[in-house]
């Protein structure tokens, strides 16, 4: 997976009739916030998915303990 230092780090090769430097940086920092904030926002998410996933089994629990009550 490519992360954020990647494209900080990426260096293309320099031709004559290339691209400008400057907007290609710009651009690769844009890219760098997104996948930052990407990556923090996958994370946060699967924190929560655990959290469902325990609160799930719990409640799966409770509702077993219940119908052989009933």
């Amino acid at each position: 997976m490519i992360t954020p230092l990647d494209v900080q780090n990426k260096e293309f090769s320099r031709v004559v009739r290339g691209y400008k430097e400057e907007e290609v940086d710009e651009f690769l920092d844009l890219i760098t916030v997104d996948l930052e904030k990407l990556i923090t926002n996958n994370a946060a998410l699967k924190e929560q998915v655990a959290a469902l996933q325990k609160d799930l089994s719990k409640y799966k629990a409770s509702e077993t303990a219940v119908l052989d009550t009933l």
